[in-house]
């Protein structure tokens, strides 16, 4: 069994309870920026990586945000797949340092 869960700045995949993906992110405002996507060697070529990113973006948009594609893997998903086109954000402001408090 896939589940796919959100603990805050990534998305885990597990397959039976044993966790072999990541897609992880930060927010940047209203949007989210993903960083880096990854699934284990031992599952690779399952489309794990496919399926975890789909309920990734499938999540930004139920909450509302822009996407901004950092990670090779999302990136390579999005000019594939376009039911994401709207979301799509450029990443113009997301790289510039935090503001001190």
């Amino acid at each position: 069994m896939i589940t796919i869960t959100y603990t805050g700045h990534r998305y885990e995949l597990s397959v039976d309870g044993e966790g072999v993906g990541r897609c992880f992110y930060r927010d940047a405002g209203p949007r989210r920026v993903f960083i880096h996507t990854e699934v284990d060697a031992g599952h690779a070529g399952q489309g794990l990586a496919t399926r975890l990113i789909e309920y990734a973006l499938s999540d930004c948009r139920a909450r509302g945000m822009r996407i901004v594609a950092r990670c090779p893997m999302v990136s390579a998903y999005l000019d594939k797949h376009h039911d994401f086109d709207d979301l799509v954000d450029t990443p113009a402001g997301v790289d510039a340092p935090e503001a001190a408090d």
